[in-house]
């Protein structure tokens, strides 16, 4: 959870973080995660909410089942979290 709540502040203290991709990937990623109780990531919708404007369309509800609905960045269904870390030490980014 510390690591989910650190992510989060990340993203609450961009300016923008729907014009932010790695803000928006954040927040899809926690959403979908299967780890994460729903009560968890509600709260994390209410907090978006307060510091995001959704179009006033959109419910906290609707949002939260939209988003969490998808595979979008991490397909959860496939993932190893030891993989994906040992494959990120490994991965030289140039």
């Amino acid at each position: 959870m510390e690591l989910c709540n650190r992510a989060l502040n990340k993203v609450l203290s961009c300016k923008e973080p729907l014009k932010d991709s790695e803000s928006v990937h954040i927040i899809f990623d926690i959403l979908t995660c299967p780890y994460l109780t729903k009560n968890y990531k509600m709260k994390i919708v209410d907090k978006l909410c307060n510091h995001i404007m959704l179009p006033s369309s959109v419910t906290k509800d609707e949002f939260y089942t939209q988003i969490s609905s998808h595979s979008w960045f991490v397909d959860w269904s496939e993932v190893s979290i030891k993989r994906l870390l040992k494959k990120k030490q490994l991965r030289s980014p140039y």
